[in-house]
């Protein structure tokens, strides 16, 4: 950690996203991003491999540049990606801002500054970090598949009072850019997209809901009553507050 530097310079919380607000600008001086508080910021947090669809960045920048808003990407990976992403940063400065490397305070900082996450992948067993983004209040795009499709509930229609993210089927750029485009439309309209926030951070990823599904399972097979294998009371997770610590 850089001295003197807190992971989130605004601490801020599910019942007051202020600090989240005021976490953008400096996020974007330290990116070398345009300081524009109004710009969809998107971020990328991820090893940048194919599965990771990270060779497709290089062709969404310039419709996420179009659309006005900015992509931040950390990460490190196959060299020719790494090259072509500086080549993508060099295109379109200000808009877009590329850190090759890891670095875990530089991760937390992007992750409350940014709106954003872009999650694609060709597969996905799991991920964590749509689940940690949305602790942030970052909405989430992902595409449909594995973990992302489990632990994402995509806006559409009937399911707008419920979506915690943006969900996308094809593993194409275009695919991934009409659903950046769907976000940012949202992203626009700011009453919605708080609400949003407020049902990702809200989500509980905790394993007492899988635990009770695998009891009663196991409960069935065995011909046993379900109240038997009850795990014990698990206390429900703290207030989320995000602090500079």
């Amino acid at each position: 950690m850089t001295a003197g530097r807190p992971r989130i310079p605004h601490p801020y919380s599910v019942d007051d996203l202020s600090g989240k607000h005021r976490c953008k600008t400096p996020l974007q001086n330290e990116l070398g991003l345009e300081a524009d508080p109004d710009a969809p910021v998107i971020a990328y947090i991820s090893r940048l491999t194919e599965q990771k669809m990270a060779d497709v960045l290089p062709k969404i920048g310039p419709a996420i540049a179009n659309e006005g808003a900015q992509l931040a990407v950390c990460g490190e990976g196959d060299r020719s990606i790494e090259q072509t992403l500086r080549t993508l940063e060099a295109r379109f400065p200000g808009r877009i801002a590329v850190r090759i490397g890891y670095e875990e305070t530089l991760a937390r900082r992007v992750l409350a500054g940014t709106d954003m996450l872009a999650a694609p992948a060709l597969f996905e067993p799991c991920g964590l970090t749509q689940m940690y983004t949305m602790r942030f209040g970052t909405i989430p795009t992902v595409r449909k598949v594995g973990g992302l499709a489990d632990t994402v509930i995509g806006y559409q229609e009937h399911t707008q009072c419920e979506a915690t993210g943006f969900v996308f089927q094809k593993p194409t750029a275009p695919a991934l850019v009409d659903a950046i485009e769907r976000a940012c439309g949202n992203f626009r309209e700011p009453v919605a997209w708080r609400a949003m926030q407020t049902r990702a951070m809200r989500q509980d990823f905790r394993w007492r809901r899988p635990a009770e599904r695998y009891l009663g399972l196991y409960a069935g097979l065995a011909g046993r009553d379900e109240d038997d294998l009850a795990p014990q009371e698990e206390s429900a997770p703290p207030a989320l507050r995000l602090t500079g610590t």
